[in-house]
């Protein structure tokens, strides 16, 4: 079955562990979404490492695998999950790009950090020029709050409620889509 037509399959979250395996993956998205990041230079396989032994220990930040059946779509972040409130972010696969998983990916991230941390906000910041997540963010009901140095800061405030009212979330969040989420 390909991609387009399994509507039935989900996207799913698995925090990252921190194995060779995992760590060259995001190493390998990284370096190939890197027009999207401040830093655009390539990351080496030492230096990823380096970001690990940081990122592992640092409580105000979880990392995840994205996930579509036993596919290795992408990856997601909370930031600011102890000191902030919560930032979100994310990227899949360029070849798996504009077939609604980023939406997906999005939906779970935002629903999870309304369960998880019931922060008074969402953030994420985004690329002037990255149209594509641009148009998804304001379809989930981000707000542009700022904008600096080709950056453009969102926010999504809690305006909607889903799971019999015990989640938090904007109501453009709250429907599955054709992919589902979930987390694990």
């Amino acid at each position: 079955m390909g991609l387009q037509s399994a509507s039935s399959r989900r996207v799913r979250l698995a925090e990252v562990q921190g194995t060779d395996e995992e760590l060259r993956f995001l190493m390998d998205l990284r370096n190939s979404s890197r027009h999207f990041y401040v830093d655009q230079s390539l990351v080496s396989w030492e230096q990823q490492q380096r970001w690990w032994t940081r990122a592992r220990s640092d409580p105000d930040n979880r990392y995840f695998i994205v996930w579509l059946d036993d596919l290795r779509i992408g990856v997601g972040r909370f930031h600011g999950i102890v000191s902030d409130p919560v930032g979100v972010g994310g990227d899949i696969i360029e070849r798996l790009r504009g077939r609604g998983l980023g939406r997906a990916l999005f939906k779970t991230l935002i629903c999870q950090a309304w369960e998880t941390y019931r922060p008074p906000r969402i953030w994420l910041r985004v690329r002037d020029f990255n149209t594509p997540a641009l148009n998804l963010y304001r379809s989930l009901g981000f707000q542009q709050i700022d904008e600096s140095g080709g950056l453009i800061l969102m926010t999504l405030q809690p305006t909607g409620r889903v799971d019999g009212g015990a989640s938090v979330v904007s109501p453009s969040v709250a429907s599955d889509g054709p992919w589902g989420a979930k987390i694990v």
